[in-house]
């Protein structure tokens, strides 16, 4: 669970950066959105491997925020 933990952290810290530097309506944001698609998918990977409620949650939600971020993209 070391890694899972770890890559949840790292996960979240890039989303919230992302997250604020969106909000400054910046518009050179494709470099930043890969970073976060690539971890989002690592650490839904990661979630996956275990059967706690909480890492599935954690995978749907880290799924989606990559989603999220290829829409941003197009």
């Amino acid at each position: 669970m070391v890694n899972c933990i770890r890559t949840d952290r790292v996960c979240a810290a890039i989303c919230t950066a992302v997250h604020q530097v969106a909000a400054t309506q910046y518009t050179n944001m494709v470099d930043l959105l890969e970073v976060c698609i690539r971890i989002c998918d690592e650490c839904a990977a990661e979630c996956e491997k275990h059967e706690h409620d909480h890492c599935r949650e954690c995978a749907r939600a880290c799924r989606e925020c990559a989603e999220a971020c290829r829409s941003f993209m197009n």
